[in-house]
């Protein structure tokens, strides 16, 4: 499947709010879960309002993952971007439906390629639980190393889990 990624906008709010919704469950799996406050279209579009903000300070660079239908199958971010590191965070989520497509990893490469063509980043880090097997594999592809493992990450369901964090030069 082919797939495009593009910035968030306000217009997105509708399918984005549905895209959510389809998958709540499914992320909910996989990373805490979102305030209920989130769910509704004024909650959807105030989160867009906040990312498009950081991403005006070069804060934050919010995208959504289409496919060749134009259909919202995921989104990928670049957040915690530090100006005087010139770093920033990755982080992704893909709808169920679109699992083990190569959908993230096709992501992940555009979103570098975009990066380092329109950025002054230097490098990227990415945090994944260790039970992620499939996130770790599609930083690996892309080019990511391992860093350090980091014990008690975060809560998941009423378990401590523990991650690896990642990193990939931009240069």
């Amino acid at each position: 499947m082919n797939i495009s990624i593009e910035s968030i906008s306000l217009e997105d709010v509708d399918s984005l709010l549905a895209f959510e919704l389809t998958n709540r469950s499914w992320f909910e799996q996989h990373v805490p879960p979102r305030n209920e406050s989130f769910y509704t279209p004024q909650g959807v579009r105030e989160q867009i309002s906040e990312y498009l903000s950081l991403h005006t300070k070069g804060e934050m660079y919010p995208m959504l993952i289409r496919s060749d239908s134009n259909e919202i199958c995921g989104r990928i971010n670049v957040h915690r971007v530090e100006t005087d590191t010139f770093s920033g965070e990755l982080g992704y989520r893909i709808g169920e439906l679109f699992t083990s497509k190569g959908i993230a990893s096709k992501a992940v490469d555009k979103l570098v390629a975009y990066l380092i063509s329109e950025t002054k980043l230097n490098y990227l880090t990415a945090v994944v639980l260790c039970t992620n097997l499939g996130s770790q594999k599609v930083l690996e592809r892309n080019g990511f190393s391992k860093i350090k493992d980091i014990a008690n990450y975060s809560k998941l369901n009423g378990e401590v889990k523990d991650a690896v964090e990642y990193k990939l030069p931009l240069s």
